[in-house]
């Protein structure tokens, strides 16, 4: 009994497995190529239909040509990297019609083409615009990165682009008087604009510190013998920016001539250069 069970699940077996092989996609040729030993399968992100496929072929065949790898090979090293819809979707090809990797790819890409991105142009280039708040060296990155995948691209076009889309008026400039012929040289003037620019930010912060820092020093100092001569800061405001003394009427002792009048006039002397008596 245990015999003729494992006898069907054999012949099912064998089925399923010529099943298979009469529906896949590539032609005996393909399939006859045996598999390198030292072959190892791509490890990258599996293909689901919700990216764009041409980047996936890009991606797979680079990996593919480190390893020097054969077209017969790539064909059938290609399915295991999709999933899903993807994967679905090589179930869908004719038998044995796949005879090259060319044609296989093409077929993958015209499937998947509503994945696609949109091919960027000149005219997105000439789109950008720097931010209000945005910083130089912000605006520079972001440029640089829209002009990847642009084919084509003229270098005219580039400096034209960075013209109108800054907002410095002395890269604006220099760019006017003197373009540049290559990217990188665009990017070194860049650089240079970038650092001006961080310059003057911190020599600004710098600046506004210290006018913060004197806004909180001026008062009133109320000097009394009852505080053992001690100044007293009194604030009138953000806005005031001298020092200004006030002496109160001295105590008897002090209107008799005692030592304290001598102390409080030492102490004011102290504050001299830029004391207003009121």
């Amino acid at each position: 009994m245990d015999r003729k069970i494992v006898e069907a699940m054999s012949s099912k077996s064998s089925r399923q497995q010529s099943m298979v092989l009469e529906e896949d996609p590539f032609s005996l040729e393909v399939m006859a190529v045996p598999l390198p030993r030292d072959f190892k399968q791509p490890k990258m992100e599996k293909y689901d239909e919700s990216s764009d496929p041409v980047d996936h072929l890009r991606s797979f065949v680079d990996l593919m040509r480190l390893q020097a790898t054969l077209d017969a090979i790539m064909c059938r090293a290609f399915s295991p990297t999709l999933r899903r819809e993807a994967r679905d979707w090589v179930a869908t090809l004719l038998p044995k019609l796949i005879r090259t990797f060319d044609e296989f790819s093409k077929n993958f890409a015209t499937h998947f083409a509503s994945s696609k991105h949109v091919m960027k142009t000149a005219i997105n280039l000439m789109q950008l615009a720097q931010g209000k708040d945005e910083l130089l060296k912000d605006f520079i990155a972001r440029f640089n990165r829209a002009t990847l995948g642009i084919k084509e691209l003229q270098m005219s076009t580039v400096v034209t682009a960075m013209m109108s889309g800054t907002r410095n008026c002395h890269l604006k400039m220099s760019l006017s008087k003197n373009s540049s012929n290559t990217m990188h040289e665009l990017l070194r003037r860049g650089e240079k604009y970038v650092d001006a620019e961080e310059t003057y930010l911190i020599t600004k912060g710098m600046k506004d510190e210290h006018k913060s820092n004197k806004r909180k020093i001026p008062g009133q100092l109320l000097l009394s013998k009852k505080q053992g001569d001690e100044p007293m800061l009194e604030t009138r405001g953000d806005d005031e920016e001298k020092i200004i003394y006030h002496q109160l009427a001295p105590s008897v002792g002090t209107a008799h001539g005692g030592d304290s009048g001598g102390d409080l006039q030492n102490v004011v002397g102290l504050f001299s250069p830029v004391a207003t008596p009121v």
